[in-house]
């Protein structure tokens, strides 16, 4: 693995911990109905993936679709077990506005996204990225 993948863990770990301490001294910032934080949310992320993508990857068109798994699936693999931890919750918790996924069993979750991880892992290094 190299820097591609460390600084997108960086990314994924940086976005738990600002959203735990949102949590510690916002209590329940952006978690009212009809907020738009998790649109803010997508915003940020979207953008944080097309910065890494430009300047840390180097990406070329042919890189897109499994960069973004890449993204997505390493999201989903450390996100909520790195935002869990650092509130002190159980590692599988699930707030009421926890997203999409919530409905979706916490191995389920983790095996898929550890299977996407990885898939996408050797895809970008088939393609010479990693």
């Amino acid at each position: 693995m190299n820097f591609i993948v460390f600084t997108w863990i960086g990314v994924v770990l940086g976005e738990a911990l600002v959203q735990a301490l949102l949590f510690k001294y916002k209590k329940g910032f952006g978690h009212k109905p009809g907020d738009a934080f998790y649109l803010i949310l997508f915003f940020i992320r979207g953008n944080m993936a097309i910065l890494h993508g430009a300047f840390v990857v180097d990406a070329q068109p042919g890189v897109f679709v499994p960069l973004i798994g890449f993204y997505v699936s390493m999201h989903w693999l450390l996100f909520d077990l790195t935002l869990n931890k650092l509130r002190g919750k159980d590692i599988d918790y699930e707030g009421k506005n926890s997203g999409w996924l919530k409905d979706v069993p916490f191995k389920t979750q983790m095996l898929i996204s550890g299977i996407g991880t990885a898939a996408t892992i050797i895809w970008l290094y088939k393609l010479g990225y990693i």
